[in-house]
């Protein structure tokens, strides 16, 4: 396609004249340092507030509940909204609730129904900043410049991640789970701060936005009909959904499966977390260059697929447990590798979401693609939760595997597939 043709020509040293989409980079990465450490001690905090890993689940379904409820019109309000005001609303309102989050779990106040209640908070006001942060691109970026943008993009946000990953078991370790959640919360309002100096120079319809059910229903109903047109990107919100479900088990199970099966302390989940952090990171850096060799179809297929075999080797490793060095060794590799290949997946669905996608569609339809994908998450969690009270981790993880890659493989055979 012509657009693949162009960025053969683009060098990441040409995203250096796009000034604004730098400094909304920046953002994203002061978010996303918070995000790592609060990737560890989130899953930590639930843990041991309940000491139930279907608790874990649960919650991490929870999350996902307004994306399901409530993005599907606000995509709707942001487009005739000024993106850049809801972003810096929205992070500064999300880094109180963590805020107060954090002060009351070191005042052992905290409760697992609060936690509930916050917990959707948070995500109501995300379910805002993430269209809004998706409609701004074409604001700050040339259009030429996605795959490139997108994908540097993902690299920053893993080395950073990366940072955030490492230091996350120090500073839980020496100063506790409610500091490490305020680290959290402040980068909330960092990153609200960078946004707050980006001149998107953003124009927005006057149409009167209507509050009530019948233009929560048109507005959806809109999206989707934009959406069922788009066959490619409707194809693949729906695969973003189905393998959202199979994600779960290692994103709201890696705390109980670190612990509880390979016996290792707060330092395995760092050694996870760094470890698909890195592999995310080199696999993004690298797409374009792999995208000029192999089409985006064999990239995500493959990426998919071997997500699958990794569920099989996690389920190998906890044969190994007793043994503590290797174990962290064969951890460390396997995570890497799903890193690497599962940046296959995330970049084709973003940079093929933002080409295919009219620009003044993007926050309506993104809203509407986040919400399907997030759909499946509340749905997943609820069966990962109901297997766990009949079949161990283990086996949880080999049947995951193995779906996953019976999932993948049939792609081959979706025609829809070939236009990505």
């Amino acid at each position: 396609m012509v657009i693949q043709e162009n960025a053969r020509e683009i060098r990441y040293r040409d995203l250096s004249s796009q000034k604004e989409y730098l400094k909304l980079m920046m953002a994203n990465a002061v978010n996303r340092f918070g995000d790592s450490i609060d990737m560890i001690a989130f899953s930590l905090m639930v843990y041991q507030l309940t000491g139930s890993a279907s608790w874990v689940a649960v919650i991490f379904g929870i999350n996902a509940l307004p994306s399901i409820l409530f993005q599907p019109f606000a995509g709707a309000i942001v487009e005739r909204l000024h993106k850049k005001t809801i972003m810096i609303l929205a992070d500064i309102g999300r880094g109180v609730i963590v805020g107060v989050t954090a002060v009351l779990l070191m005042l052992d106040l905290l409760q697992p129904w609060i936690l509930l209640v916050l917990t959707f908070m948070n995500s109501t006001l995300e379910s805002l900043r993430i269209p809004a942060g998706l409609a701004i691109i074409p604001q700050v970026l040339d259009k030429a410049l996605y795959t490139h943008g997108i994908s540097l993009n993902s690299t920053i946000k893993k080395i950073v991640e990366l940072a955030g990953l490492g230091a996350a078991a120090a500073i839980i370790g020496l100063f506790g789970l409610g500091v490490a959640i305020i680290i959290d919360a402040v980068t909330f309002l960092l990153s609200a701060l960078f946004i707050l100096g980006i001149n998107s120079k953003e124009t927005w319809q006057r149409s009167p936005i209507r509050l009530d059910l019948k233009g929560y229903l048109h507005a959806l109903a809109e999206g989707f009909i934009y959406l069922r047109k788009a066959k490619v990107v409707f194809a693949v919100c729906i695969l973003g959904g189905i393998m959202g479900i199979f994600l779960i088990p290692i994103n709201s199970m890696i705390a109980p499966y670190t612990t509880g099966v390979l016996g290792l302390s707060a330092k395995g989940l760092s050694v996870a977390g760094i470890s698909s952090t890195i592999g995310l990171g080199i696999g993004a850096f690298l797409f374009p260059y792999l995208r000029k060799h192999f089409s985006a179809r064999i990239l995500f297929i493959t990426g998919g697929t071997f997500i699958g075999i990794c569920y099989l080797v996690w389920f190998w490793i906890s044969h190994y447990s007793g043994q503590v060095m290797l174990t962290y060794v064969m951890l460390a590799s396997t995570m890497l590798i799903f890193g690497f290949f599962a940046s296959f997946v995330e970049t084709v669905i973003g940079v093929s979401f933002m080409e295919h996608i009219e620009e003044s569609y993007l926050s309506r339809a993104g809203a509407i693609f986040n919400a399907i994908a997030s759909s499946t998450i509340p749905l997943g969690s609820l069966i990962v939760a109901t297997a766990m009270t009949f079949i161990t981790l283990e086996q949880l993880f080999v049947a995951t595997g193995i779906f996953t890659i019976i999932l993948f493989v049939g792609m081959l055979f979706i025609n829809t597939l070939r236009q990505l």
